[in-house]
């Protein structure tokens, strides 16, 4: 049963769980119309990013009466960096959005025009490659330290840094399985030898979190699909760790992804069981 369901919506009542949109309707038609709208700005958000190389974290959107409140985190990843600096002779991505206003300005003319000129919509960034560094502990630093001594065999690869940066984001950040999954989906699309880069993510997942410094206690991954040239799909699961999924009280955040390659069509699930400790992030 717990893994027939989307783990996040079974949950929500238990450990402050709530939903990510906010609305009040005063009937049933307003309602399927607020719900129609989420679907229709999430997903327009989500693609919006993904085509210039953003991974988001986290996205919030509370509905008033006359205002559209959106708050989003991302990640920017080696895709991104490369497309941002052919836009307008860009050297460096770090103010992404500050040295891209016409960015900015695709976004709100888009929701505008979806909202047909008649809500204000505010879009509050936050980007997840900044000061991280900063906010984690000693202890972490130097588990950090130890796995990038470990897997020095895998130090040439061109996913390294990306991936440790990722898994890092993972561990320090609540509700973290969003990008793990867009992640894993934007790495199994382009590359070849998919099985090998899932071998090196498992010995990464199973040396952070086995440390006594991390915040998640177990993360389980179902990618289901044809990895390979063979006529048949095989599915292929990775746990690291705990993962009660039959456990109501227990803090499990979801997300699935499906991928379009080559290959044929993948489906991916990510489940990520958080400890009750404090985390970087809201």
């Amino acid at each position: 049963m717990g893994q027939k369901i989307n783990a996040t919506i079974f949950r929500v009542g238990f450990n402050k769980n709530s939903w990510n949109s906010k609305y009040i309707a005063n009937n049933r038609e307003e309602s399927s119309a607020l719900v129609f709208n989420d679907f229709e700005i999430r997903k327009y958000l989500n693609n919006l990013f993904n085509f210039f190389g953003l991974i988001i974290h986290n996205l919030k959107i509370n509905y008033t009466k006359k205002k559209i409140l959106v708050s989003l985190s991302y990640f920017l990843t080696l895709k991104g960096v490369k497309m941002l600096k052919n836009i307008r002779g860009l050297s460096s991505p770090r103010k992404t959005f500050k040295r891209l206003p016409k960015f900015v300005d695709i976004i709100l003319e888009c929701l505008s025009k979806f909202t047909k000129y008649t809500m204000l919509i505010m879009i509050t960034f936050q980007n997840l490659n900044k000061n991280v560094s900063l906010k984690l502990s000693n202890n972490f630093i130097r588990t950090i330290k130890r796995s990038r001594t470990v897997l020095r065999e895998f130090n040439k690869l061109h996913f390294f840094n990306q991936t440790m940066n990722i898994i890092i984001l993972v561990i320090s950040l609540k509700n973290s399985s969003k990008i793990l999954a867009e992640f894993l989906a934007l790495q199994l699309k382009t590359l070849k030898n998919r099985k090998f880069f899932l071998y090196f993510l498992k010995r990464t997942l199973q040396i952070f979190l086995s440390s006594k410094s991390s915040r998640i206690q177990g993360i389980k991954i179902v990618i289901s699909g044809r990895l390979t040239q063979l006529l048949r799909a095989n599915t292929i699961k990775i746990t690291v760790g705990n993962v009660p999924l039959q456990t109501v009280k227990a803090k499990i955040d979801y997300n699935q992804q499906v991928l379009y390659t080559q290959n044929g069509t993948f489906g991916l699930k990510v489940w990520v069981f958080e400890n009750k400790s404090l985390y970087l992030g809201n």
